[in-house]
């Protein structure tokens, strides 16, 4: 299982096919929402959070764990090769002492920007990312999921934007550009990685 803390509220856990299996996860009990797939679910975000000590929930029984969250959203994708993604959003409970981001608020001043993508399955967020770090392309990358699908915006400051554009065409679509689309998906959509490359990009190694 590999783990990673994107930041305060949002953790990524990677299974592979033989972990998945291993505690029964799959297409059919998920969609299936039992009672035992949502405490296998409770009990892999724990494991997640002692491993990581991930500052929301910092580590302990998994009834303490769950007193600090109000809500935990869930993510969850599955890859062709079987593997198992997992992106859990965590909400403080109220009267929690731990401290995070109120929801910021986009607004437009320019025109013109950075571009966004879009990616056409998780297999292929995950391979982009994975090639994008392999070739040291660390800049700065926002993840961005709105409608169950999943973005990336890159500035064209970067500076192997023209090798990070061709790269991104290949496994998805330019959905936009300027800083009115990147506006519109931080607004509307979940920001998971202000930095998805130098955050993911380790895990898929």
């Amino acid at each position: 299982m590999k783990v990673k803390a994107l930041d305060e509220s949002h953790l990524l856990v990677i299974l592979t096919a033989q972990e998945a299996d291993s505690l029964g996860l799959d297409a059919a009990s998920l969609r299936v929402n039992s009672l035992t797939c949502r405490v296998t679910i409770a009990r892999l975000f724990a494991a997640a959070c002692e491993r990581t000590e991930f500052p929301l929930c910092g580590s302990g029984p998994l009834a303490d764990i769950f007193d600090k969250v109000e809500k935990v959203g869930i993510h969850a994708m599955s890859t062709i090769d079987g593997q198992w993604v997992f992106v859990f959003s965590a909400h403080p409970a109220v009267g929690s002492r731990v401290r995070t981001n109120t929801r910021k608020i986009y607004r437009v001043k320019t025109a013109g920007g950075p571009y966004c993508y879009r990616l056409a399955s998780c297999g292929d967020l995950l391979n982009v990312l994975e090639r994008l770090f392999r070739m040291g392309m660390t800049c700065m990358c926002q993840l961005v999921t709105w409608e169950q699908e999943y973005y990336l915006i890159l500035s064209p400051k970067c500076r192997h934007f023209a090798a990070m554009h061709c790269l991104m065409r290949e496994y998805g679509c330019l959905w936009g550009k300027g800083r009115g689309a990147r506006a519109f998906l931080l607004e509307h959509g979940q920001l998971l990685a202000s930095d998805a490359i130098a955050r993911v990009g380790p895990c898929l190694i």
